[in-house]
């Protein structure tokens, strides 16, 4: 999931940089790159949220009432009523990491198809990016 953040972070960044006419006319597609950052959002959102909870674990410790998730559930093993309280935090099942954070599960998937969406969306963005080295000409 660190990775999955990090992959979010850098997007966003040249989702940013693109915007900028100095580097888009070195782009082969900034709209392609656009298009990939809104991609990333739509299909990784509660991964990045999950990576949040698994990151800030101590913070969500420190305050289980507001981080508790409070609704029925009946999950796996887990089984509850409405108002019981719940908290997990670094929580793998099967293939899906699940934790609470803000009174949410979180769960995201760790398998083939969400690597192969990372991967699809890597391939756009390297698909997107011009050939040629565009950050000496940014500085200039």
């Amino acid at each position: 999931m660190g990775a999955l953040y990090n992959f979010h972070w850098a997007l966003k960044e040249l989702s940013i940089l693109a915007g900028d006419p100095r580097i888009a006319v070195k782009l082969v597609s900034a709209n392609e790159i656009s298009k990939a950052f809104d991609e990333f959002e739509r299909t990784f959102n509660k991964a990045l949220l999950a990576r949040h909870a698994a990151s800030h674990r101590s913070e969500i410790k420190g305050n289980p009432e507001r981080n508790a998730h409070k609704a029925a559930l009946s999950s796996g093993f887990i089984h509850k009523p409405k108002g019981a309280a719940v908290n997990m935090s670094d929580c793998l099942i099967d293939r899906t990491y699940t934790g609470t954070r803000k009174g949410e599960i979180l769960k995201f998937d760790v398998t083939w198809e969400s690597y192969a969406a990372a991967l699809k969306i890597y391939t756009t963005v390297n698909a997107a990016v011009a050939k040629e080295d565009v950050w000496p000409h940014f500085a200039g």
